[in-house]
């Protein structure tokens, strides 16, 4: 049997993907990065990417690390991720915590 055709790279990585893993949302064809490289990037400290995270406040209310806000002209035009990015923010419904991807992921492998 010979291999699957990759014709997908991550520019992040550069690991090589296939069709089947941007269906099951391993690859975004949009932004050319790999679910592995933005779920890293979501744990990464605000300063080096805000992506698919919120807003970072003090105590006052006043914002310290720029998160996701999709009215904010630099994640609306100018984000490179913008198409992506608030599917992986957390949110909270019926008191469990989620992320949209997820879902999405679970009603493909389904």
């Amino acid at each position: 049997m010979s291999k699957p055709i990759k014709p997908f790279r991550c520019v992040v990585c550069k690991e090589r993907f296939t069709e089947d893993d941007a269906n099951k949302y391993n690859f975004f064809r949009a932004t050319k990065v790999c679910l592995g490289c933005y779920e890293l990037g979501q744990k990464m400290d605000h300063r080096e990417w805000c992506f698919g995270k919120r807003d970072k406040k003090n105590e006052e209310g006043t914002i310290i690390r720029w998160g996701h806000d999709r009215e904010r002209v630099e994640c609306k035009v100018e984000c490179p991720d913008r198409r992506v990015c608030a599917a992986f923010l957390f949110v909270r419904k019926n008191g469990k915590r989620y992320r949209k991807i997820d879902r999405l992921r679970d009603k493909v492998a389904k």
